[in-house]
């Protein structure tokens, strides 16, 4: 906890939980609602809580608080904090591309791109796809698109062709299906 919170030996040697909370509170994003929600928890005691709090310098902790008891009557409240900083940092970077490459694909005017779930349901249908299949990207999120654009047999083959994919044997080209084409004659 010192460590994490850079807490200097002053206070520290004080012994004053009112100074080591408005030092803490000082390196919060928020510090107003980091020191309302302590004063929540000391007001009720029997209550717990589980936060991120973001510092000013980029850091993320994770705070939970409990009452502790012993042989059930309420003696205090333990605290615990944990630095999540890393698994933040990747969250939002994660966030951050996942929206880019939408925003790719949902952009790209000329090539109907869709993405699926194992099952074959749609997550994301793209303009062009709408245009090429005729049917509206609300329409068809959730959907499976073997149920609404193909036969029995391609439907088969669209299935096996995403179980493939999603089990990492052999990646799928783009490509249009000829006619003539068998799933037996690709696999």
């Amino acid at each position: 906890f010192l460590d994490m919170w850079k807490v200097p030996a002053h206070v520290l040697a004080g012994r004053d939980d009112h100074d080591l909370q408005k030092y803490a509170s000082e390196q919060v994003k928020s510090p107003d609602a980091f020191v309302r929600r302590v004063q929540e928890l000391y007001i009720k005691p029997e209550s717990e809580s589980f936060e991120m709090i973001e510092l000013k310098d980029g850091r993320v902790f994770e705070r939970y608080s409990r009452p502790q008891r012993i042989a059930g009557e309420f003696v205090g409240r333990v605290w615990s904090f944990r630095d999540v900083s890393e698994r933040h940092r990747s969250e939002e970077e994660r966030k951050r591309v996942h929206r880019f490459l939408e925003s790719l694909i949902q952009n790209t005017p000329a090539v109907a791109i869709q993405i699926y779930e194992r099952d074959g349901r749609v997550e994301l249908w793209n303009p062009a796809s709408e245009r090429m299949y005729g049917y509206s990207a609300a329409e068809m999120r959730g959907q499976r698109l073997q149920d609404k654009v193909m036969n029995q047999a391609e439907g088969e083959m669209f299935v096996r062709q995403l179980d493939w994919i999603w089990t990492g044997q052999k990646p799928l080209p783009p490509f249009e299906v000829p006619p003539g084409f068998t799933a037996d004659s690709y696999f």
